[in-house]
C-alpha cells in the first residue's frame, strides 16, 4: 500500500506559521525580561523609588499578557501559559544554587538550632493551624461532607499553604543590602529546609486522605518519613557535592579551562535536584546543600579566573531566572483573568 500523498504547501505553511509563532514568542519574552532587568537597573539606581523589582516584573509580565490577549493572539496566548515543569526545572535551580553557593555558611551551621525549629515546628504548627481553620470555618460557607475526608483535605492545603517560596524570600532580602547576615541565613535557611517538611507532612495527609483516616498512618510514619525525605536529600546534595570537589582536586590540569570549571561546577549541583527529585526526596534541600558543599570545598580548587567567573555567572543566572519567574507569574494573572 503506498502512503497518501502529503500536501506538500500545506506542509510549508504550517512549519513556516510554527516558525513565525516561535519567532513572535522569542521577541516577546526577551523584550519583556529586556524591560525588567532595566527597570531593575533603575531601582537600584533610586531613580524608580517604592516598587520592588519582583513587583515590576510581575507588573511588566502583566502588560505582556494584556497585550495578547487584547491582540488576540490565541496560539501566542498558549504558548507563553506558564509550565511548573519549566519553573521546578529550568528556573528555581539556578535561583538556589546561587543563593546557596555566596552564602555565609559559617553563621548558617551557627544558626541551625533555630532554623530547624522555625522549619520543622514552624511549619508544622502552620500547616495544622491552616488546616483545622478551614476545616471549622468550611460548614458556615456551605462546605460539607465526609467529616474525616474534609478534615484532611483541609490539612492537605494547609501543608501546601505552609511551604515558603524561597524565590520570593531571597528576591525580598537582596534589596536590602544592609539586612544582618545572621538574619539572612535565618530566613533563607528556614525557606529552604522547610520544602522537605511540607513534602512530607503533604504525603502524609494525602495518605491518611486516601485510608479513610489514621488507621494506615500513624505519628511515628509521618516523622519516619520526614526523617527519610530530610535525610536522603541531605545525603545526596552533601555525597555529590563531596565528590566533585573530590574530582576536581585530583584533576589540577581542569584550572587551564575556567569554562570547564564553571560548568562543571553547575551541572553538578543541578545533578544532585535531579537526583533528589527522581527518588521524591526534596530538589531544594538537595540543591542546597550541594551548593554549600561546593561552596565550602571546591571554591578553593578552582582556578583565579574560575572563582571570579563562576560568581558572575552564577549571579547572571539566578537574576535571569528569578526575573523569567516574576514575569510570568504577572502573564499568568493576566491570562487568567475572567477563566475563574
Amino acid at each position: 500500500l503506498q502512503p497518501p500523498p502529503v500536501d506538500a504547501p500545506a506542509t510549508s505553511s504550517a512549519i513556516n506559521e510554527a516558525e513565525d509563532v516561535a519567532s513572535y514568542v522569542s521577541v516577546l519574552l526577551t523584550g519583556a525580561l529586556f524591560l525588567c532587568i532595566y527597570l531593575a537597573v533603575l531601582i537600584r539606581r533610586g531613580t524608580i523609588r517604592h516598587l520592588p523589582e519582583s513587583a515590576a516584573s510581575i507588573l511588566v509580565g502583566f502588560a505582556t499578557g494584556v497585550l495578547v490577549r487584547l491582540l488576540h493572539l490565541t496560539k501566542l496566548q498558549s504558548l507563553l501559559r506558564f509550565d511548573p515543569e519549566v519553573f521546578f526545572y529550568v528556573l528555581l535551580p539556578p535561583i538556589i544554587f546561587e543563593a546557596a553557593f555566596s552564602l555565609e555558611h559559617h553563621l548558617f551551621w551557627q544558626h541551625i538550632d533555630g532554623v530547624l525549629a522555625l522549619c520543622v515546628i514552624g511549619t508544622f504548627v502552620s500547616a495544622v493551624v491552616v488546616g483545622y481553620g478551614l476545616y471549622w470555618l468550611s460548614p458556615l460557607v456551605g462546605i460539607m461532607g465526609d467529616e474525616s475526608s474534609r478534615l484532611y483535605l483541609c490539612l492537605i492545603f494547609g501543608a501546601l499553604i505552609s511551604a515558603i517560596d524561597p524565590v520570593a524570600t531571597l528576591s525580598i532580602f537582596d534589596k536590602f543590602p544592609s539586612c544582618p547576615a545572621d538574619l539572612y541565613s535565618l530566613m533563607f535557611g528556614e525557606s529552604v529546609l522547610n520544602d522537605a517538611v511540607c513534602l512530607v507532612l503533604f504525603h502524609g495527609f494525602l495518605k491518611m486522605y486516601q485510608r479513610g483516616g489514621t488507621k494506615g498512618t500513624s505519628l511515628g510514619g509521618v516523622v519516619l518519613s520526614f526523617l527519610e525525605v530530610s535525610w536522603g536529600s541531605l545525603l545526596i546534595g552533601l555525597v555529590l557535592g563531596g565528590l566533585v570537589s573530590a574530582l576536581f582536586k585530583n584533576h589540577q590540569q581542569l584550572k587551564r579551562h575556567p569554562e570547564f570549571e564553571v560548568a562543571l561546577t553547575f551541572f553538578s549541583a543541578y545533578l544532585s535536584y535531579g537526583l533528589a527529585e527522581l527518588y521524591d526526596f526534596s530538589g531544594i534541600t538537595a540543591l542546597f546543600f550541594c551548593g554549600v558543599m561546593l561552596a565550602h570545598y571546591n571554591k578553593r580548587n578552582l582556578s583565579e579566573r574560575s572563582r571570579i567567573s563562576s560568581d558572575v555567572t552564577f549571579k547572571t543566572l539566578a537574576v535571569v531566572a528569578e526575573t523569567a519567574a516574576f514575569a510570568y507569574l504577572g502573564f499568568v494573572a493576566a491570562d487568567s483573568i475572567g477563566f475563574y
